[in-house]
């Protein structure tokens, strides 16, 4: 016979987060010996060979969502509840706010009223980053990040117990030592928590990763049948804190990625063969916005002159396919791989486009054929006081003359702009040559266009105003949030990253 979790007072409280479905527990008389272990069907192919058949039963069989599967202990639980927390764990990976459903259901099922994920790393120190089951006060896991993190009682004795896996906390520290503890007295006890059991998931030097459940006097210690539960999950619970650890990383890279693309004062584009552009940088958006000579057409960098469109795709197809070097050679573009393009506009002089291929490896792994760069000859110069004086030590009237000739005013005209006289201004241009080593105002200006520059004033000012065109970013992926670090405050979801 069949028992819903509601026939049992203690399995659910008011207030509980769980399945969006029943769990369904069977009663153990149904199956005295049943040895299977809760299977969901996602699984159940790579487990099948593993699973003992029971006792006095057939084998363990693929079974719909709506049948249950006993644990070695005889409380079974429904595939459907045990495939959906399956799918919130490994979910919670893209979705940190599922970390906290996650850790309600664990509450659910093992009968505790409270879980914590803990976590310890060389960067942040200790610290719970999410939490479930009956939602504890704000203030509670404040104080603990803030004032007993530091001293967490079970931290020594489980660095020092130097295992992974699933121990009621006497197993750790000894019962009367947990007790007599600041941690428990400030933290725990308000709580109204008496038992803990520690799922220790990860145990380096670098970093550790532990789910805490307390239940109250009342619940008393875990059951058998939860610690083997537990120890079920804990395989799965392992893998899902690896995949988050390397999803993680992998952020962290396109974050950075980001961040070297965007100093880039040059237009640059990711683009396959056909011209669909798989990345740009914030340059490359501002030249999208101020020039009419590009444009995009379904994610398709194209010419705006529809006569020019078939010179421009002949142009991108080729760089696409010019030989690269081998695997061991050097990945940068030789000469005779670099292609140009002099692409023609109403006003002004003709756009410098620069095509190289990218390297195998790269193009399988981004799915781009080329890297695009975009110059516009007519593009004012402006050069940072910061690092003309770190450089050179100019001062910010120098400065000035320096970027008025990379603007190509004569001096007399930088002496009317800034208010001086053309004497003043000379005898600023002499100080600058002594202080870069030039000799001419050609030499000066070759030296100076060597320097990183600054994005245009108007660039910025297009982006910032949101006129953006709507180009792939390595940025757009989700990002996970940053956790309830020490002293912010816990929000309704709590987060991993």
């Amino acid at each position: 016979m069949e028992t819903n979790l509601q026939d049992f007072p203690r399995f659910r409280r008011p207030g509980d987060t769980g399945f969006s479905s029943p769990i369904r527990r069977i009663h153990p008389a149904v199956h005295p010996n049943a040895r299977a272990v809760p299977i969901a069907p996602a699984v159940l192919t790579s487990l099948n060979t593993q699973a003992k058949p029971g006792i006095g039963h057939a084998p363990l069989q693929f079974l719909p969502p709506a049948n249950t599967v006993a644990s070695s202990r005889g409380v079974m639980i429904s595939t459907e509840a045990f495939s959906q927390l399956l799918e919130i764990l490994y979910s919670a990976s893209l979705h940190q706010e599922r970390w906290e459903r996650f850790l309600s259901c664990l509450c659910e099922l093992t009968h505790s009223k409270h879980s914590f994920f803990l976590r310890a790393d060389t960067r942040f120190g200790l610290s719970i980053q999410a939490s479930g089951g009956e939602a504890p006060e704000n203030a509670a896991i404040t104080l603990y990040n803030q004032r007993y993190a530091a001293t967490d009682p079970f931290r020594g004795p489980v660095v020092r117990n130097a295992r992974t896996g699933v121990f009621r906390h006497e197993e750790v520290l000894p019962d009367e030592e947990l007790l007599q503890t600041d941690m428990y007295r400030h933290v725990v006890a308000p709580l109204g928590v008496r038992y803990a059991t520690l799922v220790t998931v990860t145990l380096s030097v670098r970093r550790i990763e532990n789910i805490t459940l307390w239940r109250t006097q009342a619940q008393g210690p875990m059951d058998a049948e939860s610690i083997h539960l537990l120890k079920f999950l804990l395989p799965h619970i392992e893998r899902a804190l690896e995949l988050r650890q390397v999803l993680g990383v992998a952020r962290q890279q396109l974050v950075r990625v980001q961040a070297v693309a965007n100093a880039s004062s040059t237009p640059t584009f990711l683009l396959n063969r056909e011209g669909r552009v798989l990345h740009s940088n914030k340059a490359a958006d501002a030249l999208l916005v101020g020039t009419p000579s590009l444009s995009l057409q379904a994610h398709r960098l194209v010419a705006t002159d529809i006569a020019v469109r078939p010179a421009l795709r002949g142009f991108l197809q080729r760089a696409a396919t010019v030989p690269m070097p081998a695997p061991s050679e050097s990945a940068l573009p030789r000469n005779g791989q670099l292609q140009a393009f002099s692409l023609s506009r109403a006003a002004g002089r003709p756009l410098h486009l620069m095509a190289a291929p990218l390297p195998h490896a790269q193009r399988s792994a981004s799915e781009a054929d080329l890297v695009l760069l975009v110059c516009d000859p007519d593009l004012p110069v402006n050069l940072s006081d910061t690092v003309l004086a770190g450089l050179y030590r100019l001062t910010p009237a120098e400065t000035d003359v320096a970027n008025g000739l990379l603007m190509k005013y004569s001096l007399d005209e930088i002496a009317s702009l800034r208010r001086v006289s053309v004497g003043t201004v000379r005898h600023q241009l002499k100080s600058i040559l002594a202080k870069t080593s030039t000799t001419r105002q050609g030499e000066l200006i070759q030296l100076l266009m060597t320097l990183p520059h600054q994005s245009p004033p108007m660039a910025d000012a297009l982006l910032s105003a949101g006129k953006t065109c709507r180009t792939p970013h390595l940025g757009d992926a989700p990002l996970p949030t940053p956790p309830a670090y020490l002293g912010t405050p816990k929000t309704t979801q709590s987060s991993l990253s």
